[in-house]
This record gives structure tokens, sequence and C-alpha cells, in this order.
């Protein structure tokens, strides 16, 4: 994979995801850096939206998206995969490709319980599941069928992962 031209494209998305506010000079001059990374990574697509919340790419038949705006919880997430509820999302990530899909929810807060509490929601759902418990946190994965659940938790957030293979 191009691994160092997606970290450029994601240095670039963070730092103007937070420069929203910005003139209609340094909006042009957001314009000219985000044509420059297209380029430089390569990307058959790069947009960023007026407000700067939303970003995606797409190369090579795989597709990513970032949103910094986003505070509940993505519809496009398989219906088998538990809701992760009482937590603030505070944005997400989607990727599209020939092997499939998957998303990342990030959520402020942790609590030691969630472990738990959520590999209990991932076993009734029929995943089998794994925990992995630290003293400020930990994960728990599951698995079933072409989905594969994780997620990772310390005192101050959680992200949950998301793979569906096709």
């Amino acid at each position: 994979m191009w691994f160092n031209e997606y970290l450029l494209v994601l240095l670039l998305a963070f730092s103007l995801l937070n420069c929203s506010n910005s003139s209609p000079k340094e909006k042009a001059s957001d314009a000219a850096a985000v044509e420059m990374a297209r380029r430089t990574a390569e990307l058959d697509e790069l947009k960023v939206d007026e407000e700067g919340k939303k970003v995606s790419f797409s190369k090579d038949n795989e597709h990513y998206a970032f949103d910094g705006a986003q505070d509940t919880w993505p519809a496009e997430i398989p219906a088998a995969v538990p809701a992760v509820k009482n937590y603030k999302i505070v944005g997400s990530a989607s990727n599209s490709g020939p092997d499939g899909e998957s998303w990342t929810v990030m959520m402020e807060g942790g609590s030691p319980k969630f472990l738990e509490e959520y590999q209990q929601k991932l076993d009734k759902a029929g995943f089998k599941t794994a925990i992995f418990k630290l003293d400020g946190g930990g994960t728990v994965s599951g698995e079933k069928d072409k989905l594969v659940v994780s997620a990772i938790l310390s005192d101050t957030q959680l992200i949950l992962s998301i793979q569906q293979k096709k």
C-alpha cells in the first residue's frame, strides 16, 4: 500500500479539520494545499468539505472518508454489529475496497465495565469473542462470518473498528 502518501493525506486532513473558521484567503490556500496533496499522493480524488469537517479520498479502487462532525452511530455499519450507546461519538472513518469495507468510530470517555458489557452484546449477537483487560482499559473483539469487531478502551476514549470482508 501507499503508506507514506496515506499519512500525508491524513496529516493534511486533520490540519484542515482544525482550521475550519478560515478567511477567504486562507480557504484559497487550503484548496491549493488539498490539490498539492492529491497530486503528491497520486490520488484519484481528494475532497474536503467547506467547513473542513469531512475529508474523503480514493486511489486504486479504494475509498477513504473521515468525518470529524459525525456524532451519531454511522448507518452504514452492518446491523449485526451491536451499537455502542452512552458514549459521545466524536468522529468516524470508513474505507471500501476490493477486499471489503471497514468503519472506525471514535468516542469520548471510558468505563472499565464497557469491555464485559460489550463482550456480552457480541456473544448474544453470535460473535466468537475474546477480551484482554489492563488497568486503564483493554480490548474486546469478536468475529462472526465475514465480520470482525474490535473495541479499544482507555480511560479517556473508546475506538471501535469494524471490518466486513467480501
